[in-house]
């Protein structure tokens, strides 16, 4: 695993052509064992990481999402999501991530590019289908696998 020693494999990056990718565990904000002192050594990686990257696109990963469409009062889209955009969404807005990659709630949705709750809705062509150097990441939810839980009316 890249980053082994520094991370205990829980997040590393690594480049496929133009395509740096950016694996990072989404428990950090979560576990009691991740200490304010993890917390900063982690973030100081991710942020030289994707500063670093020269390649043409930047794709972190991860296992539960930033944003989904369910109420706030639901866990993973309401508490859950705002640890998640309280560690990472400066972060990766800074850095100019073109696209997060999560799963955790069991649906499929993407996100019009995002940021801080704003939609970046003068990248998106008339109909609402093409993303046209967008200023902010894409993010999209693709955890169909699993569990039934409910979402059947998602638009």
């Amino acid at each position: 695993m890249p980053n082994k020693l520094d991370s205990n494999n829980l997040y590393y990056s690594y480049d496929i052509r133009n395509i740096h990718f950016v694996s990072v565990n989404s428990e950090i904000p979560f576990e009691s064992q991740f200490d304010d002192a993890y917390i900063k050594k982690f973030t100081t990686w991710l942020e030289n990481d994707l500063q670093k990257s020269t390649k043409r696109w930047k794709v972190l990963y991860l296992h539960r999402p930033f944003y989904c469409s369910q109420t706030s009062s639901d866990y993973h889209c309401g508490t859950s999501s705002t640890k998640m955009r309280n560690l990472y969404e400066e972060i990766i807005y800074k850095a100019k991530v073109d696209f997060v990659l999560a799963g955790h709630v069991h649906a499929y949705e993407r996100l019009y590019p995002i940021y801080n709750g704003t939609a970046d809705m003068d990248s998106v062509n008339t109909n609402g289908t093409i993303y046209i150097n967008p200023k902010y990441p894409t993010y999209v939810v693709c955890g169909t696998g699993g569990n039934v839980e409910g979402y059947y009316n998602c638009k």
